[in-house]
């Protein structure tokens, strides 16, 4: 079983935080958050690393000096989320879609099941919890988890 690390950022539109944190439950969202996908080439793992900045270069560029050993690409969480004190957590029946797209994916995703529809990962959303997923479908080019 793969471990995969998730952490989502993006910005709120139907709030004004002015002071302090925003506590749980206190907001419920249904949105689509970018998220930032690298896979351990040494592991074979995927992993998901913290995207805070808007500007997706200049993260790959920090990400590559840290993590040298990593190759990236980008994908999408759909669904209910509620704020966790500022963070998000995805509610059971979200999806999180990941695109395979280009050259980058192509060294990734080798051809063949090896990721096949059933199969469950553990995400581990920024250390804090743990979300189990489904794999509902798997197309040419996206790969589709369920919370589960």
């Amino acid at each position: 079983m793969s471990c995969i690390i998730l952490c989502l950022t993006f910005n709120i539109s139907h709030a004004q935080l002015t002071s302090g944190t925003l506590k749980s439950n206190q907001l419920s969202l249904n949105k689509t958050i970018p998220v930032l996908f690298a896979m351990n080439l040494k592991t074979d793992k995927i992993d998901f690393i913290v995207k805070k900045e808007t500007d997706l270069k200049a993260q790959l560029y920090k990400l590559e000096k840290t993590y040298p050993n990593y190759d990236y690409l980008s994908g999408e969480f759909t669904g209910d989320y509620k704020l966790t004190s500022g963070m998000v957590k995805p509610y059971s029946g979200g999806t999180l879609r990941l695109l395979l797209d280009g050259d980058l994916t192509s060294k990734i995703f080798l051809p063949g099941d090896q990721y096949l529809p059933g199969d469950q990962y553990i995400i581990n959303h920024d250390a804090q919890y743990l979300i189990n997923t489904t794999i509902v479908s798997k197309k040419e080019n996206e790969l589709t988890f369920r919370v589960n």
